[in-house]
Order: structure tokens, then C-alpha cells, then sequence
């Protein structure tokens, strides 16, 4: 039995959504869900795999399914197949971890499916909640939704022979299918000529767009690169973990601890716009205090200590705040889901 998807909604809040009660009759194999609209008009929408089974000669295959609901009593607005994907000799198995959804303010949404282009890889195609029409695909699949109406778009030139080729990565506007920013591995090899540069993140900073890439210092550390398609060179932000704040454009980097417990570095903020060192935390310092980073948003450094919750000023380091019940899970163009259920508008 498939287990009912938990959702947050700005305006109904935490609640589930169980596609075989909105499919109802349907043997549903799996379900994900993205929210549409803007702040004041919020929508929901999401992509079901409901498997259908052998109709006498013809074999099962699964249907993927573009279903709308009214956010407030789940009610069905439209149910529209965007896919099939047949049986294999009896096999309907493939990777869902590869499917990914992407909102927007308006009703477009963007989805990854499997086995949709002409090669017989995934593909992303943006549709028209409206009308459920196609408005625009692009081989390959999201990685992440990004804030600012952008998707992720992660793809092999070739996918037959992902092994020869680098990896592609472009932020996609998901209204109009427009690449904002494209990034290949190709030009940043590592010493061996076979291995690519992983490309695997990115973020919408301070109204510009931001990606990070990674690449073995001379320590054997992951050393962070970020790029901006209004710069004109990369700039190192830090190495091993990093905690971007998508408001203010700061960048912290949080190093590994040893087998005792001891960060191996330093905590160092910087500003992705400049590369610029703003502050950092001393690794014996953090070490002591047992500090353990939660989120970064807005300037501030939610952290816990042996025995403390304090927000950090991420500028300066000092206590803005001696307590706190939740820090920000989500930062999206609507607001902030804290960890205790709360949600904060965008002002």
C-alpha cells in the first residue's frame, strides 16, 4: 500500500495527500506533488504513476498521470495522461528517485519522465495545467527546483555512453523552457581524462543565479566554486559542506570533524558575489562549544550547542538570538517553512 504524501500548503498548512483515494480504483505505483501559483492563489499539482494491467493480448504498462487539485478539499480539477511506459518482458521497473517536479507562479509546471526521448532517456517536459498540453521538453532530468521559477537540468550529451561524455547543466526558466545558465563538466576535467567535473548543485542567491561546483583541493578536500552568469570567473567559496542564503548571497562553509569529534577547519563565510571572506569561526572554538550548524538564512546562523539554540549574526558571529523552537527548512519565493511547522510570508 502506497503511504499518503505529507505536504505544506502557505495557506492550509501541513496536511497529506493519498493518491489512491483522489485515483480512486487505480493501482497507484507512485506519487509526487509540487505547489503552483502565486502567494495570494496558490495551486497544487503533481505527477501519478498508476500501473494498468494486461488487457488480453495487450500487455500492462504505466500511465503518468498530470492531476490538479483544489489545495483546499483535494477535489480533482483535471486528470490528463502525459505518458505511457510499456511493459519490458514483464518488467515495469525503473529509477522514480530520477523524477522530479518544478512549480512555477503561474500554470506551468516542469516533470521528468522516464523513457521519453528519442534516445529512450529520460526527458523534461514543462506542461500547461490549463489545457495539459506540452509547452516545452529538454532531454534530461531536474535535479532540483530552484527558487526564482528555475529548474535544475541535469544531462549526458550522449546517454547511451554517459561514460564518454561530461555532464550537462543548465537552470531552466520553467514558464518558457528558457536555459539562463549552462554548465558543463567538459571544462573542468580532473587530472584523469576520463573523469568530469561534478556539477551537481545549484541555487537562486540575492537575484542572481548561482551554481556550485566541486573539485579535490590540494588536501583532498572539496573545494567549492561558485558561478554566476553575470560573472566572468569562478570564485572559491569554501570546501567540503556549504550552506548558501539565498536572501543575502552568503556562503558558509562547514568542514568535516575527525573521529573525535574535531572540525578539521575552520567555519568560513563568504560572499558568493565577491569570493570575500566575511567571518568565520574558529575550528578549536566551534569544536568546544559542539556547535552544529542547522540553517543559514537571511544574515543569520541557526546553530545548537552542548547546551544552547542560538542565532548567529553570519557577518559578525555574534548572538542575535539566546533561543529558538525551529529553524528554516525551506526558503522559497513565498516564504519559510521553520522544522516546528511554521510558516513565514515573504513580506
Amino acid at each position: 500500500m502506497l503511504d499518503a504524501a505529507t505536504l505544506f500548503h502557505p495557506r492550509f498548512g501541513v496536511f497529506k495527500v493519498d493518491a489512491e483515494k483522489v485515483l480512486t480504483n487505480s493501482e497507484v505505483l507512485a506519487q509526487s506533488w509540487v505547489g503552483t501559483g502565486t502567494k495570494d492563489e496558490p495551486g497544487l499539482a503533481g505527477i501519478v504513476e498508476v500501473r494498468k494491467p494486461a488487457t488480453g493480448m495487450e500487455p500492462e504498462y504505466v500511465s503518468f498521470r498530470l492531476v490538479v487539485l483544489d489545495p483546499e478539499n483535494l477535489a480533482i480539477l483535471s486528470d490528463t495522461e502525459v505518458h505511457r511506459m510499456k511493459s519490458r518482458g514483464g518488467s515495469l521497473v525503473w529509477n522514480q528517485a530520477t523524477l522530479g517536479l518544478a512549480g512555477s507562479d503561474s500554470d506551468v509546471i516542469a516533470v521528468t519522465l522516464p523513457a521519453a526521448s528519442p534516445a529512450g532517456g529520460e526527458a523534461t517536459i514543462a506542461y500547461d495545467l490549463s489545457t495539459g498540453r506540452e509547452v516545452w521538453r529538454l532531454d534530461g532530468r531536474i535535479d532540483s527546483a530552484v527558487t526564482g521559477g528555475l529548474a535544475l537540468v541535469q544531462q549526458h550529451p550522449d546517454p547511451q555512453f554517459p561514460s564518454n561524455t561530461c555532464e550537462r547543466v543548465s537552470f531552466v526558466e520553467v514558464v518558457t523552457g528558457k536555459e539562463v545558465l549552462v554548465e558543463t563538466g567538459e571544462g573542468h576535467r580532473t587530472a584523469s581524462p576520463s573523469l568530469c567535473q561534478e556539477l551537481p548543485t545549484g541555487s537562486y542567491v540575492a537575484g542572481r543565479v548561482l551554481s556550485l561546483s566541486y573539485a579535490l583541493d590540494s588536501y583532498g578536500r572539496r573545494e567549492v566554486m561558485a558561478y554566476s552568469f553575470a560573472d566572468s570567473a569562478p570564485k572559491t567559496i569554501g570546501v567540503e559542506t556549504v550552506a548558501i542564503d539565498p536572501s543575502s548571497g552568503l556562503a558558509l562553509s562547514v568542514p568535516t570533524r575527525d573521529g573525535l569529534g574535531n572540525y578539521r577547519g575552520d567555519l568560513v563565510v563568504t560572499d558568493t558575489a565577491t569570493g570575500t571572506i566575511v567571518h568565520s569561526i574558529e575550528k578549536a572554538r566551534a569544536t568546544s562549544l559542539g556547535l552544529t550548524v542547522q540553517a543559514l538564512l537571511d544574515d543569520k546562523i541557526w546553530v545548537t550547542t552542548t547546551d544552547q539554540k542560538l542565532v548567529l549574526s553570519a557577518r559578525t558571529g555574534g548572538v542575535v538570538e539566546s533561543s529558538w523552537t525551529g529553524y528554516p527548512l525551506v526558503a522559497n519565493d513565498s516564504g519559510v517553512v521553520y522544522s516546528d511547522g511554521r510558516f513565514v510570508e515573504s513580506a
